[in-house]
C-alpha cells in the first residue's frame, strides 16, 4: 500500500482496484433494493453486511495512506471511499472521513458534491437540520421519499451550487421517481 502521503504509486493501484470492487459491491446491493414499499430482510442484511467489510476496507487504506485522493487512486477509486463513508454504520467513522474529505476537497483532491452528502449524512445521523438538501427519508406509510429537514431552506440552492449540486428541485423530483 501507499504510504501516508500516497508518494509510492505503484501500490495506489492495488488500492484503487479495492477501492472500486467495494464501490461496485455497494451500488450492485443497493441496486437490488425495490424503489418503493419495505426492502426484504435478507436483503438489508447483505446491504449491513457489504457496508461493514467496506468500512473495515476503507479505515484500513486511511490508516495506510490518508484519504484516497483522486491523482493518486483515480475518480472511480475516489467515488468508491466516498460512498464507503456514506453509507457505513459506524458514525464516528464517517465523522472522520468527512475531516478528512474536506481536507482533500480543500487541496482540489475530492468532489466537493460528494462531500456535501456526507456532510448532510453526517448532521442528520446527529439529529441536526442538513445543509444541502441531499438526504430524504421513506418512513414506510406509502408517501415515499420526503426530505429531511433543512437550514435555512430559503438559501437551500445558494449552498447547492456552491458545491457543484443542481437546483433542489430537480433533485427532488428524482427522489420522488425512486431515481436518485
Amino acid at each position: 500500500m501507499c504510504n501516508k502521503h500516497g508518494d509510492d504509486r505503484g501500490n495506489a493501484a492495488a488500492v484503487s482496484v479495492e477501492l472500486l470492487r467495494c464501490r461496485a459491491d455497494d451500488q450492485e446491493v443497493r441496486s437490488l433494493l425495490p424503489k418503493a414499499g419495505a426492502w426484504p430482510a435478507e436483503l438489508v442484511e447483505l446491504m449491513r453486511r457489504v457496508d461493514a467489510d467496506n468500512t473495515e476496507a476503507l479505515k484500513r487504506i486511511i490508516a495506510e495512506i490518508g484519504w484516497p485522493l483522486r491523482s493518486v487512486v483515480g475518480e472511480g477509486a475516489a467515488e468508491g471511499a466516498w460512498l464507503i463513508a456514506q453509507h457505513t454504520p459506524d458514525p464516528e467513522f464517517q465523522i472522520q472521513a468527512r475531516d478528512l474529505m474536506a481536507e482533500a476537497v480543500a487541496r482540489g483532491e475530492a468532489s466537493p458534491a460528494h462531500l456535501a452528502y456526507l456532510i448532510d449524512r453526517c448532521l442528520v445521523a446527529q439529529g441536526r437540520e442538513q445543509l444541502y438538501g441531499t438526504q430524504y427519508v421513506d418512513t414506510g406509510d406509502g408517501l415515499g421519499w420526503r426530505l429531511r429537514p433543512v437550514s435555512d431552506p430559503e438559501r437551500l440552492d445558494e449552498r447547492r451550487a456552491q458545491v457543484g449540486l443542481g437546483p433542489h428541485a430537480d433533485h427532488d423530483q428524482r427522489m420522488k421517481e425512486g431515481r436518485p
